[in-house]
């Protein structure tokens, strides 16, 4: 940690951190009047460039492999905020390293890993094409997406939900039985 964020941020006090910034008695002054008096500027920080600090998040792997999002996830993705607001990693990267991603666009990771944000990874898909692309879920009894065990009937189902159409592929017999 570098020695300006262990002491107070208002010009010429060295006392040590305490909270938002102040020491202890710049922290407890501003408490009591809830306003920080006019006569006392803060030294400005300079705080690294967007892309500089997105791009500290990342281990970037061998050529061709996954880029790892080290930051934080939720449901797999990467998320950091920007400006205030939580934006997704991958949609970060893609934007930097390769431009403005398409009105109305998902971006699909073609190595199925939601942490990767190795751009060469990305690609602008619909919802549709999006969907599709999609791993099988984990509590899935085949183990193929769109398969699924009728449990009444003791039979394996192909069904399949397509531009909003649903569509039956049939019920089979488990290997063996008839």
């Amino acid at each position: 940690m570098a020695d300006s964020q262990r002491t107070c941020t208002l010009n010429g006090c060295e006392r040590k951190l305490r909270a938002r910034g102040l020491c202890g008695a710049h922290y407890m002054a501003a408490k009591r009047s809830r306003t920080l008096p006019s006569e006392w500027t803060r030294q400005t920080r300079t705080t690294p460039p967007m892309a500089e600090h997105f791009w500290s998040f990342v281990l970037r792997g061998a050529d061709g492999a996954c880029w790892e999002w080290q930051g934080a996830t939720s449901r797999g993705y990467g998320h950091i905020r920007i400006d205030g607001r939580p934006q997704r990693a991958h949609r970060i990267a893609y934007r930097l390293e390769v431009g403005e991603i398409p009105d109305g666009m998902h971006i699909d990771h073609v190595c199925r890993n939601r942490r990767c944000v190795n751009p060469d990874h990305l690609r602008p898909v619909t919802h549709a094409e999006n969907q599709q692309n999609r791993n099988v879920r984990r509590d899935s009894s085949s183990g193929i997406r769109n398969v699924f065990w009728h449990a009444r009937d003791k039979r394996w189902e192909v069904f399949v939900r397509l531009n909003g159409k649903a569509h039956f592929g049939g019920s089979y017999a488990p290997q063996g039985r008839r």
